[in-house]
């Protein structure tokens, strides 16, 4: 411990009762700056020095809550986000296998088909429905395939165009997507359509 001697000078003529003021006072280098313990005693920095106490202690606590909070909300929306963007991809690849088996059932069975098929209703986005065999029996075969896949229900019209040469028919299936947690992905409804046009020969 390395202490600094001070001098008061020049010192002026005072009563006996205070002239030890006068006297050189010895002070450590920690009270020099400061601190007024004990120099001999083994401490660390104080806390006007080092900055830490309570308030300190409270704002870092603050801080690292406020982060966590905003690092597990993104981690969340991401989690989520691959989830629901997943099933939106596995619904439309669905669409896409059952319209094109029915459309390949519409190629095959052009002439005629096998089986006697309910009417088929209008799907949004879709050409317009044609009432004819052909067209009722897609569409129900495209039903057939959704449900085999346990697909939501989809809405699915056909068209068959007899003017154009060769003739043509038009599968069509759509589907009014909506996430399951919309208030985590500010997206949606997401309208999937899946359409495939082949020639009737």
């Amino acid at each position: 411990m390395h202490r600094v001697v001070r001098h008061d000078w020049p010192c002026r003529s005072q009563p006996r009762l205070h002239h030890d003021q006068c006297e050189p006072s010895f002070h450590s280098i920690g009270a020099v700056a400061g601190y007024s313990g004990d120099p001999d005693c083994d401490r660390g920095d104080t806390p006007a020095m080092n900055g830490s106490g309570p308030h300190r202690h409270g704002t870092e606590e603050g801080s690292v809550a406020v982060e966590a909070g905003i690092i597990v909300s993104v981690l969340l929306m991401l989690l989520v986000g691959s989830v629901e963007f997943g099933r939106a991809l596995w619904i439309s690849n669905t669409m896409l296998l059952a319209v094109d088996d029915a459309a390949r059932y519409a190629m095959v069975y052009n002439h005629g088909s096998p089986e006697t098929c309910g009417a088929q209703s209008q799907a949004s986005l879709c050409p317009t429905l044609s009432n004819t065999p052909l067209a009722n029996c897609s569409a129900e075969r495209v039903q057939h395939v959704l449900s085999a896949y346990q697909a939501p229900r989809i809405d699915v019209s056909v068209n068959e165009d007899t003017t154009s040469s060769p003739a043509t028919i038009t599968v069509c299936a759509s589907y009014s997507f909506d996430f399951v947690a919309p208030q985590f992905l500010p997206y949606g409804p997401l309208n999937l359509t899946r359409q495939i046009t082949v020639p009737l020969i």
